[in-house]
């Protein structure tokens, strides 16, 4: 059995010497002459997201990348020279109410780069002042009903913000909540607040 495993032995280190000699004379190539870089987008709980929902952007040296999101969370660039391994990547994102978390610069080394994203903080953003008819007068304490499950009240100069639990977030920026203005007074108002962007309330007295 031993001398089996020695004419192995020698077997194989025959081959490896006649792999470089080989490739030494350019008849084969042990490297390869290019990469593929993959990036694979998922969130903090380490789940693919945004497949078919996003794309990723960057530069590698002078090539710029740009690939759409597709199964298993992956972006596939091919044929990278062997000259740009050890070059520094600069990743962006493409998708509507996301945002890249940490890292978005990575060295290439032919292996795949996990981006983590997360949704933008600002999706649950509900802000904005009231007023009375013409504008000339803030109107303080006044209850503010987000999607018929928060309410918040207006301070001292009219002015109203809050930020929602992530559960309740819309998904996207153009996507608005539906905001119940009511006082004691004045007539009960409906308005559409779209996320972080000023809202502007007019109430009318009784």
């Amino acid at each position: 059995m031993g001398k089996i495993w020695k004419i192995i032995g020698r077997v194989a280190a025959v081959l490896t010497i006649l792999g470089f000699i080989l490739e030494l004379f350019g008849i084969i190539n042990l490297v390869p002459d290019t990469y593929q870089l993959s990036v694979y987008v998922k969130d903090d709980e380490n789940n693919p997201v945004l497949v078919g929902q996003g794309r990723i952007n960057g530069h590698l040296g002078n090539r710029p990348l740009n690939g759409t999101i597709s199964d298993g969370g992956r972006v596939n660039f091919a044929e990278i020279v062997q000259s740009r391994k050890g070059d520094i990547i600069e990743l962006g994102l493409e998708a509507e109410g996301w945002i890249i978390k940490g890292n978005k610069e990575f060295e290439f080394t032919g292996e795949p780069i996990v981006l983590l994203v997360e949704k933008n903080p600002n999706l649950g953003v509900i802000k904005g002042n009231v007023r009375n008819m013409d504008g000339s007068r803030f109107i303080p304490n006044v209850n503010i009903t987000i999607n018929s499950d928060t309410t918040i009240v207006s301070k001292p100069d009219g002015t109203f913000w809050t930020q929602l639990p992530k559960k309740f977030w819309v998904k996207s920026f153009k996507e608005p909540y539906n905001i119940t203005i009511h006082k004691k007074g004045y007539k009960i108002k409906n308005e559409l607040s779209y996320p972080n962007t000023e809202t502007f309330v007019r109430l009318k007295e009784n």
